[in-house]
């Protein structure tokens, strides 16, 4: 490897103070998931905003910040009007959330989810198409102000057993301000029901991968283990990350950062 990925951090604000020390250190990508809290955003989020800003400019943090998006109740594949305009609405809601501490992307979840086998029920363009019309629907109404912010939105493999249908979903906006996300914790759950392994789904990426969550499982639940606890399979995983000709964030999804960060650290595998 000639350039090993530098980690970053997924995380509360409410544990942002804990770790900035080493956050800060090396300006590593940090990825705040306070928009996830159930009715968070109907509350006085500008206060948490304002005071996440105020936390990483003390701090002397130069590196990118992102923001989980809510997603509870987001289903980018809805063909229903009305529920459109709430989706498009709370995800404003978390972009706007980021923009006090200068949002650089916002994660969303892949829509490709489906009652049965996915990549069977997704096999043709007839059957992708609808959804990429829906999230469209859903997703364009942001992308002026995403691009205000310098703001990308990524989004995140999740249920998907094909990498192909999130792919031409990403592709379908025509702009570098929509990238793909892999969650290597999912890759690894969705290879035991048939689908390729993290490194598979990295490899395959190439250039619109954007963003990584980098946790560990056993496979049989999207656990967010230690690193090194599981079964993901790390030396292949990183060293697709470090042959990419970007730099993608690579967020630990996971509480045990520390120790994640050391297990692929000592290895050679990450800095």
């Amino acid at each position: 490897m000639t350039t090993l990925p530098l980690l970053g951090a997924s995380l509360h604000s409410s544990a942002l103070a804990s770790q900035l020390d080493w956050l800060a250190g090396d300006d590593r990508d940090i990825e705040i998931t306070d928009p996830c809290d159930p009715g968070m955003l109907d509350g006085e989020w500008q206060t948490t905003a304002g005071a996440i800003a105020r936390q990483l400019q003390e701090a002397g943090h130069r590196g990118r910040v992102g923001v989980h998006a809510a997603w509870h109740g987001i289903d980018l594949s809805s063909t229903d009007p009305f529920l459109q305009q709430a989706m498009t609405s709370r995800l404003r809601q978390s972009l706007r959330f980021g923009a006090p501490f200068g949002c650089t992307h916002l994660v969303l979840h892949s829509p490709f989810v489906w009652f049965g086998h996915p990549l069977v029920h997704f096999a043709s363009d007839a059957e992708v198409q609808p959804v990429i019309d829906a999230s469209h629907a859903i997703l364009e109404p942001l992308l002026h102000e995403a691009e205000q912010m310098g703001c990308l939105i990524v989004i995140e493999s999740c249920w998907d057993l094909n990498p192909g249908p999130l792919s031409a979903l990403v592709r379908s906006f025509g702009t570098p301000l929509v990238g793909l996300s892999v969650d290597v914790g999912h890759a690894e759950v969705m290879h035991q029901h048939g689908g390729p392994p993290a490194d598979h789904w990295i490899r395959q990426a190439g250039d619109l991968l954007a963003h990584v969550h980098l946790d560990d499982t056993d496979g049989s639940n999207d656990w967010h283990w230690t690193i090194g606890r599981g079964s993901v399979p790390w030396e292949p995983v990183m060293r697709e990350l470090a042959a990419l000709p970007t730099t993608p964030r690579c967020i630990l999804e996971i509480d045990d950062l520390q120790g994640s960060w050391q297990w692929l650290a000592e290895r050679g595998l990450a800095r």
